[in-house]
């Protein structure tokens, strides 16, 4: 529910105040803060809130965001604003804050921030934590006050970002929609264009593929093509690969100069000795049908991959902490690249999904994730084949933060 009302700050400015409902957008989704929403076990344990998208009149608007009973230890709370604009749909990153929920918690339970909206948008506050939370609370109101034409801070801008000759620049919405290239790599979806370009052609040499090209050829030459475009093979640099088709990405990457390493078998490697009971083999402690290798397998390769992934998390969540914990086996700079499938089309928005596939909103959220972690994911381009209702492929671009 969002409710507003008329008044002024004091100071004989107009000024509307409204308050957002903190859980609205997505509807049942429990919060991480236990407490907050409902008493129940939350399927994502970095969810905090996230408001519905809503108007405001052109002008600064000052948020506050208010908890009850809140106690928390350890956890930072990470805060943002996107917008939607209205005419084409596209998201984009208007403010990004953190804040310590123990500090919080000592100092009345309030988080602060402002910004600048604009006409023809439309705007949510989301946060996240930065860890899974050990937080609880017992209620959490989003007041904002509209003060309409008053100017305040610069927008900030974009911290997603879209490829430009070995490097990311800002770009001002998450996603966007035009007709993509293989060879200027974003992320972005399988199209026939694609499959006719020299550099499709080129890497379907290298992985001695035949014809007909499809979209699961495009797989490992979009991957492929992206490391290239990114500088990481020219540099011979040192890879982790996830998924099927390992053995194929391994030895195109060796044959360019570059050393891989199979996180499947590492982490096979690392894990206790399988026992059986009933004849039916177990390991001990196996939770998730992709193992990540063991903290002490070194976290510090230029790059990764993943493939096939969809196939075997059914839960696009699970597939979401994936991609945020495989960030960390990267060193400062290093590039991932994951191959989802998706369901992009605008009217699909909505409809069931068959296991393991990604919806618009779904790759936003993987996108919001990564960016909430500091890092850099390149914008999301939805752009499809006429006709093409799917299922996609669907490469996502990630560096890791630098510093």
């Amino acid at each position: 529910m969002t409710m507003t009302s008329e008044a002024d700050d004091g100071t004989g400015d107009p000024m509307t105040e409204v308050v957002l409902d903190p859980f609205g957008y997505l509807g049942d989704a429990v919060s991480a803060v236990r407490g907050l929403n409902r008493d129940e076990e939350p399927a994502d344990p970095f969810y905090v809130f996230h408001t519905f998208y809503v108007d405001f009149t052109p002008g600064l608007v000052e948020a506050d965001l208010t908890f009850t009973g809140l106690r928390s230890r350890k956890d930072r709370m990470m805060v943002s604003v996107h917008s939607l604009e209205i005419r084409t749909e596209a998201l984009g990153l208007v403010l990004k804050d953190d804040f310590s929920l123990r500090t919080l918690a000592a100092s009345g339970g309030t988080a602060s921030i402002a910004f600048e909206v604009q006409e023809g948008f439309r705007y949510a506050i989301l946060a996240r934590t930065g860890t899974p939370s050990e937080a609880v609370g017992e209620s959490l109101t989003v007041t904002c006050r509209n003060y309409p034409g008053r100017a305040g801070k610069p927008v900030v801008a974009s911290d997603h970002n879209e490829y430009r000759a070995k490097g990311m620049r800002d770009v001002a919405t998450l996603v966007t929609n035009r007709p993509v290239k293989l060879a200027k790599p974003m992320s972005q979806a399988c199209t026939t264009a694609q499959l006719r370009e020299p550099a499709f052609r080129e890497w379907q040499s290298v992985l001695g593929f035949s014809e007909p090209a499809d979209r699961f050829q495009w797989e490992p030459v979009f991957v492929l093509n992206v490391l290239k475009a990114f500088g990481v093979i020219d540099a011979g640099g040192t890879g982790l690969g996830f998924g099927r088709d390992y053995d194929a990405m391994a030895k195109a990457l060796n044959g360019l100069g570059c050393t891989t390493a199979s996180a499947e078998a590492l982490a096979a490697a690392a894990a206790p000795a399988p026992t059986s009971e009933d004849g039916v083999e177990t390991k001990d402690g196996y939770e998730s049908p992709v193992a990540l290798p063991p903290p002490t397998v070194m976290r510090s390769y230029d790059f990764l991959w993943s493939m096939g992934l969809c196939d075997v998390l059914p839960n696009p969540t699970d597939l979401i902490y994936l991609v945020e914990d495989s960030i960390e086996y990267l060193k400062p700079g290093g590039m991932a690249v994951h191959m989802l499938t998706a369901q992009i089309g605008r009217d699909q928005l909505g409809l069931e999904l068959a296991p393991g596939t990604f919806d618009r909103n779904r790759l936003a959220q993987l996108s919001l994730a990564i960016v909430g972690g500091k890092h850099e994911v390149a914008q999301l381009n939805m752009h499809t084949d006429p006709g093409d209702d799917g299922p996609h492929s669907f490469g996502v671009i990630v560096r890791k933060n630098g510093t």
